[in-house]
């Protein structure tokens, strides 16, 4: 299965980069196939997930569709939609709307139910800051605003936020990613304000024709939970 999904992927990429560079080339198109699906230190599939994507970027403006789908019956589901936009070179101001879903045969995904105690949707509001030109330090800052984002018992709007601080560097054929993030208080992440996501990442990019393939292995820790996580993501575009 996993060998004809791989194949798949492939052909299809190959022979759709060159159409799509030639007719925009703000518009884009990748696959990331990963052992696990972490975010945020947290794991959310126990299987190895295809996470295609597609969007049209004009250097101000970013929209993207991304999903996940987990190699598993009745694994965790998600399409997502994002709109960015750039404020110079230092900063990008964002909104995501996370949908998850129960992707088995037959069930219903409720897609316009959006009353807030019922919906599976979830909007993130966020910034991205780089505030030094010649440094690669990036800061973001993740609100969840509204949504599935509740207490179970209440109902109530967690609210939930997200800090995170990286830094890359080149090394020989490697872009070598540190990062470390947390959350302010009690929400989705943790009981309590506290580091959730620590970790190192090193990248080296393959290229096969028209076609990039940047491989990706990273180690993360979520000291809250006290989890650790080796995961290895390689990106068809």
């Amino acid at each position: 299965m996993i060998r004809k999904t791989l194949f798949f992927c492939l052909t299809f990429l190959l022979s759709f980069s060159g159409m799509a560079q030639s007719a925009d080339s703000s518009l884009y198109l990748q696959v990331d196939l990963a052992n696990r699906w972490i975010f945020r230190g947290m794991s959310y599939t126990e299987s190895p997930v295809i996470q295609p994507s597609f969007g049209y970027d004009n250097g101000r403006w970013n929209f993207m569709v991304w999903g996940s789908y987990p190699m598993e019956h009745h694994g965790y589901v998600e399409i997502d939609f994002t709109a960015e936009y750039r404020i110079g070179e230092f900063m990008t101001i964002g909104i995501t709307d996370y949908f998850g879903i129960n992707d088995s045969l037959g069930a219903r995904h409720s897609f316009f139910d959006f009353r807030r105690e019922t919906t599976m949707h979830m909007f993130d509001v966020y910034t991205i800051l780089e505030p030094f030109r010649k440094v690669p330090l990036s800061l973001l800052c993740s609100f969840w605003a509204w949504g599935c984002d509740r207490e179970e018992e209440t109902l109530k709007q967690n609210f939930s936020t997200y800090f995170e601080l990286s830094y890359e560097k080149e090394i020989g054929p490697f872009t070598a990613d540190f990062f470390a993030g947390g959350t302010t208080g009690k929400g989705f992440y943790a009981e309590r304000p506290a580091l959730v996501n620590v970790g190192l990442g090193l990248t080296k990019e393959f290229v096969i024709g028209n076609l990039n393939l940047p491989l990706k292995t990273e180690f993360i820790f979520n000291p809250d939970a006290q989890n650790v996580y080796l995961n290895v993501i390689l990106t068809l575009k």
